[in-house]
């Protein structure tokens, strides 16, 4: 069986691979966690991706800034509070691949829901943990679907031990409509 740790959007690295990124600065109107999606605004800022009707998505914050570029150091908090004047490594290669991991509520993922899409309902979004700055984002198994304008795609399952395709099933995905991605709408915003 599964545990229940949630990890957002968790970039995979793949063998000889690495994570491509670029600095943002960040709109903090919420506080903001490692590994929470995340979309650049009409202003040039990266905010919490709107999970609940949005299409498309910039990428994935996987680390902090100060204004001027250096760490975080001044800051008590792992994650990014809210009202900070701060700029977000993000990864916005829209070919990257993340682990998610499942909800309990609704249908459990099989090996059948490879393949399959998933609107910006799919997700359930609460804050944060505080303590590890992790996002606390499931996928929702309850609105899998073949819809092919949803925010991400099912690509697998991860290959491990404690792994399973029931409830907290640890799950390969991949973002359906990047903001940057080439001949993809929205390119260029």
């Amino acid at each position: 069986m599964a545990t229940n740790r949630p990890c957002g959007l968790f970039p995979v690295v793949e063998p000889f691979g690495n994570i491509k990124t670029t600095v943002y600065k960040a709109n903090t109107s919420k506080a903001m966690f490692k590994y929470d999606p995340v979309q650049l605004d009409a202003n040039g800022t990266v905010l919490i991706a709107d999970t609940g009707g949005v299409e498309m998505c910039l990428g994935v914050a996987i680390g902090f800034l100060d204004i001027n570029g250096a760490g975080l150091a001044s800051y008590d908090y792992p994650y990014l509070p809210a009202a900070t004047q701060s700029m977000v490594l993000v990864c916005d290669d829209p070919n990257q691949k993340y682990i998610m991991q499942s909800d309990t509520g609704g249908g459990n993922l099989s090996l059948t829901s490879i393949g399959l899409y998933a609107d910006g309902n799919w997700f359930r979004l609460t804050t944060g943990n505080a303590v590890t700055g992790i996002s606390n984002m499931e996928l929702d198994t309850s609105t899998a679907g073949a819809a092919t304008n949803g925010l991400v795609q099912i690509r697998g399952f991860l290959d491990a031990v404690d792994n399973t395709t029931g409830n907290w099933a640890k799950v390969i995905v991949q973002l359906a409509r990047p903001q940057f991605a080439a001949g993809k709408p929205g390119t260029g915003i």
